[in-house]
């Protein structure tokens, strides 16, 4: 029997040996404390005779984004509860300023109200596109909140108190943060966005989760070594040799066919004795900081208002003094305060922890990517939260169960070929994803978000994927092999590893414009339409970005195809409306589609008089319309005559959707009322978060690749060459 180590009882080791041991390996977890749990970790907190147990480290998670985590939970019988989120910010000294205690409401210290929480609504509907595109990879906090001019009191009192509130970041000035794996911290907490956040917490309190692990592991014949600090590794020819200090100071040497490690890049690199060139390099560009916790029933500290002591307290301090020290507080002992890093020694100190976690100072995609393309080798695996942002417990499930299929993937690999032991080749989701050139910029905290929609699929030579005038059940992302595509028995398009097959029909339910068929064994994720449309529904971020990159990757191909046929697309200065008149607000011709709230737009209606210039090829991508009455020209880029447009039809959304400039001149044939909304608004949309963006925005995709399918019938149908390769 194949015997694994794993180094790290925290949840990414728990994770993986729960999935080795389910596979029938010979398991040993070693951890050098007493308990399982790494930060996920109780106090006892003295109450009368007795002692209640608070929880000091992992306190709830985000049921909604938390997939693996609230599985993980069911698995082992656990029942979970809700968990009131409510927040106040105080300043240094514990004066409330505002609070979402009761209502949302300023107490003191905020100049403009109405701008202060107008600001906060804005921020937290659009700020996940910076988790989904690419320019925003490198921008500070700074940068993102002066390109869309955030003001003072929305940075001092909201934006730098939960920045400095989130753990994973580092020790300075919450406006020099990344800004993108703060906003996916937030996102995965359910902080911003609108959509739906379900935080929970197990029964009895988060340490409880590895207390009932303690039990299953044991149950099922895992071998557990807990007070064990393991101060060796070395990778020999006869296997994997481990040297261990007991808690009674016994040194003890194992052998094993594997090791896991589930700890953090610092302990691993101090364990191993003979690391690769890659190994040392990689396992050191990964920053930590230690933080404090005190445990302590210090009112005053907290809030100088009792009342408003909520269930996180965050606090509005100075540049000088960034350190993230929020104060939560727990069931079932409200009067007692868990903040990490408090400013002044609290009063009634019932315990001080430290722990160790990662920091977030520099974007680590390049360096996580590495070091997976490192699993596996000298029989060496690596899992834990610090491998992927943002660095939360889900994120250590995850890795943990990851790395825990690969391990036994490639057993059942090499006990097939009867082969040695080689490294993984199988793209698991995030890296095929991320492998795929439409899906590049978006951070992986989006991607997670649809794995919920897709599964594994493999298909052998000849096989069918989808049929020309069928439409396609679902989207295939092709990882490995070849996929002939053809129309009318005509060889067409040839798709190889991150292409895409079916993803017209995912955007407006339409046919597929070709047959699909498996030139060899192929394998890769498919994912399923009525998911990713229920994902929609409830306006997930990660469900609108996925369809959004596609939707932006399908209007580039058609502007290809536009300059094949017209030329390409010269800069050009906006129309103006010289003759044109604005009649008021659309609202109400707007509530007539059944888009709810459609206020939020904040269109216009304006009437433009016959020969009215209403979009001018060439021009910038600030604006669209939605034509309520009337008929208009459509023109190519060189003064071709296309088509005409009349009303429902949308002059100007295809450059609003991709960032380009206008492709085609739209011109009043007669005169033409239209709802005009600017491209503005639209960014409040592109990635959900409200019932408007549910409504518009696919009705927006659908209505493109509705336009689009002729442009895109007439060229295939005149070419009988090979289109794309």
């Amino acid at each position: 029997m194949t015997r694994v180590a794993i180094a790290g009882g925290g949840a990414a080791g728990m994770a993986c040996a729960k999935v080795l041991v389910d596979a029938g390996l010979d398991v040993t977890l070693f951890d050098e404390l007493q308990r399982l749990g790494g930060h996920c970790f109780a106090i006892p907190v003295p109450h009368g005779k007795a002692s209640v147990l608070v929880d000091a480290g992992v306190s709830h998670f985000n049921g909604a984004t938390s997939h693996e985590a609230r599985a993980f939970m069911a698995t082992l019988g656990l029942t979970l509860e809700p968990v009131v989120h409510d927040a106040t910010c105080t300043t240094i000294d514990g004066h409330p300023v505002w609070t979402t205690k009761g209502g949302r409401r300023v107490i003191d210290g905020i100049g403009d109200e109405h701008r202060f929480f107008d600001e906060i609504d804005l921020f937290e509907t659009t700020c996940a596109e910076v988790t989904a595109e690419a320019r925003f990879s490198e921008w500070s906090a700074r940068q993102y909140l002066d390109e869309y001019d955030y003001g003072p009191d929305f940075r001092k009192s909201f934006f730098n108190p939960r920045a400095g509130g989130a753990f994973p970041m580092p020790d300075r000035d919450p406006e020099d943060y990344f800004i993108r794996p703060l906003v996916a911290y937030w996102q995965m907490e359910g902080l911003v966005g609108t959509g739906p956040a379900e935080r929970l917490v197990v029964e009895h309190g988060m340490h409880s989760w590895p207390a009932a692990f303690h039990i299953w592991f044991e149950q099922h014949k895992g071998t557990l070594r807990l007070g064990a600090r393991i101060v060796g590794v070395s990778r020999r020819p006869r296997g994997v040799r481990i040297r261990i200090e007991t808690s009674e100071g016994v040194h003890e040497s194992h052998w094993f066919d594997h090791i896991v490690f589930a700890t953090d890049p610092h302990a691993i690199r101090s364990m191993l004795e003979d690391p690769s060139v890659d190994e040392a390099a990689l396992l050191g560009a990964f920053q930590w900081q230690r933080s404090r916790v005190a445990v302590h029933r210090d009112a005053e500290y907290v809030c100088s208002d009792p009342m408003l002591i909520a269930a996180t307290n965050y606090v509005i301090g100075e540049r000088n003094q960034p350190e993230t020290r929020p104060t939560i507080t727990l069931r079932p002992r409200p009067d007692v305060f868990v903040t990490i890093n408090p400013h002044r020694a609290p009063r009634d100190v019932i315990a001080n922890r430290f722990f160790v976690h990662p920091a977030l100072s520099r974007p680590q995609d390049v360096t996580t990517r590495r070091l997976g393309q490192l699993q596996g080798s000298a029989n060496t695996w690596f899992a834990g939260a610090w491998l992927r942002v943002p660095h939360v417990h889900e994120q250590a499930l995850a890795t943990g169960l990851e790395v825990g299929n690969d391990l036994v993937a490639t057993l059942a690999s090499v006990h097939g070929s009867g082969s040695k032991p080689r490294p993984r080749t199988r793209r698991s989701f995030l890296d095929a994803l991320r492998d795929c050139s439409i899906f590049a910029s978006l951070d992986p905290c989006l991607l997670e978000e649809i794995r919920v929609t897709a599964r594994p699929f493999s298909a052998a030579k000849g096989d069918v994927l989808a049929r020309e005038t069928e439409p396609a059940f679902g989207m295939f992302l092709v990882t490995d092999g070849e996929v002939i595509g053809s129309r009318e028995g005509r060889h067409v398009t040839r798709s190889r590893a991150g292409t895409l097959i079916g993803e017209m029909s995912i955007l407006d339910g339409g046919p597929s414009h070709l047959t699909y068929v498996a030139h060899s064994q192929i394998s890769g994720w498919c994912f399923d339409r009525a998911g990713i449309e229920q994902l929609r529904r409830e306006t997930s971020a990660g469900a609108f970005a996925f369809l959004d990159q596609i939707a932006r990757s399908e209007m580039q191909l058609m502007r290809n195809l536009l300059e094949q046929r017209w030329g390409a697309i010269s800069s050009a200065e906006t129309a103006a409306w010289t003759e044109a008149r604005v009649l008021g607000p659309a609202t109400a011709f707007l509530d007539g589609l059944d888009l709810p709230e459609s206020s939020r737009l904040r269109a216009l209606l304006w009437e433009f008089p016959a020969g009215t210039v209403v979009v001018r090829a060439g021009e910038p991508s600030h604006r669209f319309l939605i034509v309520t009455q009337g008929t208009v020209d459509v023109t190519a880029a060189d003064g071709t005559p296309l088509v005409e447009a009349g009303a429902g039809d949308m002059p100007g959304v295809l450059a609003v959707i991709d960032g380009g400039r206008q492709p085609f001149s739209f011109v009043a044939r007669e005169p033409t009322i239209a709802a005009v909304i600017d491209a503005d608004r639209y960014r409040e949309l592109r990635y959900g978060g409200s019932a408007l963006a549910a409504a518009l925005v696919p009705r927006i995709h659908s209505y493109l690749v509705q336009r689009y399918r002729p442009l895109l019938d007439a060229m295939l149908g005149g070419d009988d060459e090979t289109m794309v390769d």
